[in-house]
């Protein structure tokens, strides 16, 4: 994505001088990191791009006449971040990190160095926007309050059967603009709408309204369109997520799909190495549930549509970051899941659900911001990661070897260094003889030529 798409409305990038003052806005020391952030807008190519590092602050800003959310640049002074705070624009915190979304659908990110400062930032916006961010500025030799335009109020239907066509329509008309679009989701959230919408769906299916259930459908996949984060966190909530499911097998225009079952009773979640962790084993469940839905029930996107729904791909990459870290933080877990590989003893089957999972550590781990993934792939050499994949490429089973060779791809497209720093401290004849086991499993992968491009 190119910066000129949004740096009318946020004015990331730019070089220009930010002309504030207001006695109240919360202005950083340079010494202190509490408020040392990285700005991140999301590209179309559905990465996060790193726009720098700076340090962030909040200040009325006489030229937008609005509290601002201010970020200069640490190395050369220039404004990289520069977006006003509104009342109706929904903003997200997860952990240190606060997301929102410009009027242009453009998403935007602020990572904190600590937690501290996140928390203190977070407070401040939060606080400003209950105030409908009453903005200070001198004028005049004295004080004017300025106050922005909330979102309309808007009332939703009565959560009735009787309603359903009522409660679809004023769905539906919500996207002539953006305003109606944040007032609804705004009344969803405020009515608790999604478990109301979910006791209807039960009533549905007991009376076999197929009607009904056709419009929940539709309603529900719309919601999806809203591209909220903050309406998925109430739509993917434990208590509801498997009847919103449920609610996307009635597509009126396709026969039942049955996506419930095969979630209970096909698609088991296996835990080769037991979590001792409850919050974290949910939100792996709730992760893989969330990733069937975008994969699997959801119709492949548009362009236009794939803009309308970064939010799910946000809330997945989040999610895969927090069990990243999680799992970084379990020695016991990567302790057992490193000596079992290592184990001579571990049965085939056993080794290859090992495999497997390692495999899927490293996906998740592309969730990660690129020094945070050098920093777990570190982490986990340190557990005797190469080691364990030496022995998996030299494994008799060709399944185990073609996992280990798509982890060595994953790991080396940004941190070959590990993967050479390896290589190089091994003998020649130890790496020929790992090379030539993979090409015997591995038909049309030159292994041999891959390592030894690494090692140059």
């Amino acid at each position: 994505m190119q910066k000129d798409h949004w740096v009318a409305s946020a004015a990331v990038g730019s070089n220009r001088t930010a002309s504030s003052r207001n006695s109240s806005a919360l202005r950083p020391d340079r010494r202190d990191t509490r408020h040392r952030v990285k700005v991140y807008i999301f590209s179309v190519s559905g990465q996060w791009d790193d726009i720098g590092t700076g340090n962030v602050s909040i200040s009325f800003l006489e030229r937008l006449q609005a509290l601002t959310i201010l970020v200069r640049s640490e190395e050369n002074g220039s404004m990289l971040l520069e977006s006003k705070i509104c009342p109706n624009r929904e903003y997200h915190k997860e952990d240190s990190m606060i997301t929102w979304t410009e009027d242009e659908a453009i998403e935007i990110a602020i990572s904190f160095q600590e937690k501290l400062g996140c928390d203190e930032v977070w407070d401040k916006i939060t606080e400003i926007r209950a105030q409908k961010s009453a903005a200070v500025s001198e004028s005049g030799g004295g004080l004017v309050d300025r106050l922005e335009e909330g979102p309309q109020l808007v009332e939703l239907p009565p959560c009735e059967l009787s309603k359903l066509d009522e409660i679809y329509e004023q769905v539906t008309t919500s996207f002539s603009t953006t305003a109606k679009q944040e007032a609804l989701v705004l009344a969803i959230e405020r009515d608790n709408y999604v478990p109301k919408l979910v006791e209807l769906f039960h009533m549905c299916e007991d009376l076999e309204n197929m009607e009904g259930l056709h419009i929940l459908f539709n309603i529900i996949r719309t919601f999806f369109f809203l591209n909220k984060i903050s309406l998925l966190h109430q739509m993917f909530a434990d208590a509801v997520i498997d009847d919103v499911i449920g609610c996307l097998e009635y597509d009126p225009n396709k026969p039942q799909a049955r996506h419930r079952e095969f979630m209970t009773k096909i698609s088991q979640h296996k835990e080769v190495i037991p979590f001792n962790n409850p919050e974290l084993l949910a939100k792996i469940h709730q992760t893989y549930k969330v990733q069937y839905i975008q994969e699997v029930i959801l119709p492949t996107p548009s362009l236009f549509e794939e803009n309308m729904m970064s939010s799910l791909n946000s809330f997945l990459m989040f999610n895969k970051a927090d069990i990243i870290n999680a799992i970084q933080e379990d020695k016991v877990f990567l302790c057992e899941l490193f000596t079992q590989i290592q184990d001579t003893s571990t049965s085939e089957g056993q080794f290859q659900e090992l495999a497997f999972l390692l495999r899927e550590i490293v996906v998740y781990s592309l969730s990660l911001e690129v020094k945070d993934r050098a920093r777990f792939y570190k982490h986990l050499c340190s557990f005797g990661f190469m080691v364990s994949i030496e022995i998996m490429l030299t494994y008799e089973v060709g399944v185990v070897v073609a996992t280990a060779v798509d982890i060595l791809v994953m790991v080396s497209e940004y941190h070959s260094s590990i993967l050479r720093d390896y290589i190089l401290s091994e003998t020649q004849d130890e790496v020929c003889s790992i090379c030539s086991t993979g090409l015997r499993e591995i038909e049309g992968w030159s292994i041999f030529e891959y390592f030894a491009e690494l090692a140059c």
